[in-house]
């Protein structure tokens, strides 16, 4: 009698077998050996994925499926920008997180149907962020700077301290650049408000949201 693998048993199966080829590469890893490290039979991994491509495609649907979960809404009140911006440090936390730069140079050359899509992904997001900041800027928020190069600094900067950084000194880290991030966007007449000791604690929600995701 087969084994039948609840919902969530399958994603934490998706996550283990990530790992593995993230550790092995796409080329040389075969299934058989998968299923083998994944302590499963020939029989039930080729039930839950069809091939390697197919595996592939589902982590990248699962990566997907988190990033289209946040909802950013127009920016009209200090709150909406602190409880939104713990949303994109999050997201960008998890971008940054999620896939090595050798497993992503692995889908381009071995499936690069499935790399356009990843790139669409990011783009996508990245559009919404950036017309997020804007409708800031439209209410008086935020300050009109370049959107895109702050995101990109974001992103550059967050894959720097979590490669680097020992997890005790996480928190102050995210804390300094989340920090940076309020004064680099704010106008004046709202800066002060983000920096109040009642102010949207960042910090507990993003690592809260972001260790949720793992």
């Amino acid at each position: 009698m087969s084994v039948e693998y609840t919902p969530e048993k399958q994603e934490k199966m998706l996550g283990r077998a990530y790992c593995l080829l993230t550790s092995n590469g796409i080329h040389g890893y075969s299934m058989d050996r998968l299923a083998k490290d994944l302590g499963v039979s020939k029989k039930t991994i080729y039930k839950y994925f069809t091939n390697k491509e197919e595996l592939v495609q589902r982590v990248i649907n699962e990566f997907d499926r988190h990033l289209s979960s946040v909802r950013l809404t127009s920016i009209q009140s200090i709150e909406d920008f602190m409880v939104q911006t713990g949303e994109i440090m999050t997201q960008e936390l998890f971008i940054a997180t999620t896939f090595s730069d050798g497993f992503v140079k692995d889908i381009a050359a071995v499936y690069p149907t499935i790399y356009q899509r990843y790139m669409s992904i990011l783009d996508r997001v990245h559009l919404e962020f950036v017309e997020w900041f804007e409708t800031g800027y439209e209410s008086g928020i935020t300050l009109e700077v370049d959107y895109d190069l702050v995101l990109y600094e974001l992103e550059m900067t967050l894959q720097g301290i979590v490669a680097r950084t020992p997890a005790e000194e996480l928190r102050v880290k995210l804390q300094n650049l989340y920090q940076l991030l309020l004064l680099k966007v704010l106008t004046d007449d709202y800066r002060h408000l983000a920096f109040e000791p009642s102010s949207f604690d960042f910090l507990e929600y993003t690592l809260a949201k972001w260790n949720s995701l793992q």
